[in-house]
């Protein structure tokens, strides 16, 4: 994974990401199995997951994520936590 959204002076304008799909991955061995860092003003909108796994140390984290939809998406973490998640309502793993 890479990342996507970094700070970015807002003189410069604000980055936005949505309607993304991620289907049929597989992933093992990361560090981390997600990490999704907006902000109130720039959410993550409309990403799709069908058919991922994802094997990792740590699960990760989602902040400011909207609408998204999640079928057969499975994230293993070696610490046994589950993925925390702020600020992004409705949003279940």
């Amino acid at each position: 994974w890479k990342i996507m959204l970094e700070q970015v002076d807002p003189e410069k304008g604000t980055p936005i990401f949505r309607n993304v799909y991620f289907e049929n991955i597989t992933a093992t061995g990361a560090q981390t199995a997600i990490t999704v860092s907006a902000s109130e003003r720039s959410t993550i909108d409309n990403f799709h997951f069908k058919n991922v796994s994802l094997e990792a140390q740590r699960p990760g984290t989602i902040q400011y994520a909207k609408d998204w939809t999640v079928e057969n998406l499975r994230i293993t973490a070696a610490n046994g936590e589950a993925v925390k998640i702020e600020n992004s309502p409705g949003l279940e793993l």
